[in-house]
């Protein structure tokens, strides 16, 4: 993930067409992933912080280009969930889903993590499948 003298993320993710094109570097060995990583930032970045003490890394990931950083926070207050816009005009900004996998609200996150930690599948499909229907009974701009 990216480092380049600044934070290390605890996962980062290539989306779409960009994984496409991680994948097939990743089969051509070490060195060109390692190449392709250093001219493809993530699309997306995810932090699990245990303190609130490090704010600096969401700044990181804005100057490498990162377009979205979620925050998870397993504390004494229970699971918080925070996904920030790194690439918003006047800095990080706060963001009620995901803007990169727009089914990812903060209720859908915090049920997923305990259900994918415990490898719960069936009941994470189920969610999934929840969440894409609820989205395809959304109206469509324009409809009413």
């Amino acid at each position: 993930g990216p480092r380049r003298g600044g934070a290390e993320a605890d996962a980062c993710f290539w989306l779409g067409e960009t994984a496409d094109a991680w994948d097939r570097a990743a089969l051509d060995g070490e060195a060109a992933e390692d190449e392709f990583e250093a001219a493809n930032p993530p699309d997306l970045v995810v932090e699990v912080e245990r303190t609130h003490g490090d704010g600096r890394k969401s700044g990181f990931y804005r100057e490498l280009g990162v377009p979205e950083m979620w925050r998870i926070d397993a504390g004494p207050a229970g699971l918080e969930v925070e996904f920030l816009d790194l690439q918003a005009g006047c800095g990080p900004q706060p963001m009620p889903a995901s803007a990169q996998l727009p089914l990812c609200t903060q209720e859908f996150v915090k049920e997923a993590l305990p259900l994918a930690a415990r490898a719960h599948r069936d009941e994470l499909r189920a969610l999934i499948e929840r969440a894409l229907a609820a989205e395809k009974a959304l109206p469509g701009p324009g409809e009413t």
